[in-house]
């Protein structure tokens, strides 16, 4: 035990080969003093004869192991001491990984695995298990640099500005001027340097705060801003640009489908080229523009310029100020018109054309049906094919002006009219024809022929001479003898007879003692049933 022996009495010529057993030594019994230097060698101690508990704490130095031992060795199984491949001693600071790369062995402040084929992983199937943490602190003010810059193909978790990464760059899309703070990108060559933003795809770029960038290179620039799709760009405020070449350069705007802009603030533009530049405007459909404030397109080939216009349908225009247009090839450009249908125009102020190719040009005028014209201010045509004329007043009231026409024409070169009111109430029917007014409902015409007298009468005599009418009546007329004109007219006695439907014979009494020979013309007038 230790107090029977002295300092440096046991050497190796003192105990013999396998001659110290467990059970002879005292806990703690042997100490650094207690040993003289090489005097334990492997052939001294019984196998498995010392344990901790018989080691006094650094009793055993690098001076009492056998020749061999160095503080840059170490013991291999086979009890040889060795050199650590290639030379490199194990150390590094504190936290440092120890790994074999190769030929060396260094401790390092980064855990670098290079040329290997192995897995870097985490296995656990259990609750609370296999889980994965990577901790950091944010830099509110000078954030330090990223783990790695430039081109490469990595995944990055970069704590200074609570951003992350993962995917292949070629050159600096994820070097610390283009990391927003809370940002993330992920795929190829994205960028996402606005505050907040996300970036996935391919060519993507969110510099906006909070903003959104997805596909193939979509850009979101603006504030809360989101791309999705291809060749997406969404600038403005809040704006969205969805699908293929669209643009929302408007703050609020939205640009939806195919090669649609909308660049007014609040603006909407859906479909295939369509174009919304005005404020609060909506152009949808197939190349359609709504360019006014708070306007409209919608169909195919559309127009709304005027502000709060509405355009619909195929190739229509609404250019007047609240204009409405609607069906194909319809143009509303006086302010407050309407135009539906086919090729119909409304050109006056709060006019409105309806139909096949009409026209409403007088101020608060409406034509509707086929072909037809209002011209003056608050004329109404309808029909087809009425006549045209120079009014008197386009924007007002002139008595002498068309109130309402009936056209009943039949082509653009034979035009015609039922009915024309005037507005200081004359009526005239069939081109022109007047109206006699009638105690009972029956619809009548006056009809207007002429009668020739130039031949002899003897004295005493009566001739008669027939007479058409230039239109015939449903039934018979009521005829008269008109006025007259030329000599003798006034020497004889006229009469009328043997009237019908088409017409009658005049009869010409000679009530003188003599023959006369006249020459005259005399007008007969009919008035009968339509």
């Amino acid at each position: 035990t230790t107090p029977k022996m002295s300092d440096g009495a046991v050497n190796s010529a003192k105990i013999a080969d396998g001659s110290v057993a467990t059970a002879d030594i005292a806990n703690s019994a042997v100490t650094d003093a207690k040993l003289a230097d090489n005097a334990v060698t492997t052939a001294k101690i019984t196998d498995g004869a010392v344990n901790t508990a018989d080691l006094a704490n650094n009793a055993v130095t690098v001076a009492k192991l056998p020749v061999g031992a160095t503080a840059s060795t170490f013991l291999r199984g086979d009890g040889i001491w060795a050199t650590p491949s290639g030379g490199s001693t194990p150390g590094g600071n504190d936290g440092n990984i120890q790994f074999k790369q190769g030929t060396s062995l260094a401790g390092s402040d980064n855990f670098i695995w290079n040329n290997t084929s192995k897995l870097l992983q985490t296995n656990g199937t259990g609750t609370g298990e296999g889980n994965v943490l990577f901790k950091g602190d944010f830099k509110s003010s000078n954030p330090g640099d990223p783990p790695a810059t430039g081109a490469g193909t990595r995944m990055m978790w970069y704590p200074d500005k609570a951003a992350f990464r993962a995917g292949l760059i070629s050159a600096n899309q994820w070097d610390k001027d283009n990391i927003g703070i809370y940002s993330t990108a992920l795929g190829a060559n994205t960028i996402a340097s606005g505050m907040y933003s996300t970036a996935m795809g391919a060519e993507t770029n969110a510099s906006g705060m909070y903003s959104v960038a997805m596909g193939f290179v979509a850009s979101a620039s603006g504030v809360h801003s989101l791309a999705m799709g291809s060749t997406t760009v969404a600038s403005g405020i809040s704006s969205t640009a969805l699908g293929l070449g669209t643009t929302a350069l408007g703050d609020y705007s939205t640009a939806i489908g195919r090669q649609t802009t909308a660049s007014g603030d609040n603006s909407t533009a859906i479909g295939n080229s369509t174009t919304a530049s005005g404020e609060f405007s909506s152009a949808s459909g197939y190349v359609t523009t709504a360019s006014g404030n708070y306007s409209t397109a919608m169909g195919s080939s559309t127009n709304a310029s005027g502000n709060s216009s509405v355009a619909m349908g195929a190739l229509s225009i609404a250019s007047g100020a609240v204009s409405t247009t609607m069906g194909l090839s319809t143009t509303a450009s006086g302010d407050y018109s309407t135009a539906i249908g086919y090729s119909s125009i409304a050109s006056g102020a709060i006019a409105t054309a309806m139909g096949y190719s009409t026209t409403a040009s007088g101020t608060y005028s409406t034509a509707m049906g086929c072909r037809t014209t209002a011209l003056s201010g608050c004329e109404v045509a309808m029909g087809r094919y009425n006549t045209t004329y120079t009014p008197a007043n386009t924007t007002g009231w002139d008595p002498t002006d068309r109130l309402f026409v009936v056209g009943n024409g039949t082509t653009e070169t034979n035009k015609s009219d039922a009915l024309i009111i005037y507005k200081n109430g004359n009526i005239t029917v069939k081109n022109g024809k007047s109206l006699l007014r009638f105690t009972d409902a029956v619809q009548r015409k006056q009809l207007t022929t002429t009668v020739t007298v130039n031949t002899t009468i003897n004295a005493g005599a009566t001739t008669n001479i027939n007479f058409t009418f230039p239109e015939s009546f449903s039934a018979v007329p009521v005829v008269y003898v008109g006025n007259a004109t030329g000599g003798g007219f006034a020497e004889v006695v006229m009469s009328l007879a043997n009237v019908t439907t088409t017409g009658g014979k005049l009869f010409v009494f000679n009530p003188k003692s003599i023959s006369q020979t006249p020459n005259y013309t005399v007008n007969i007038i009919a008035v009968g049933q339509e």
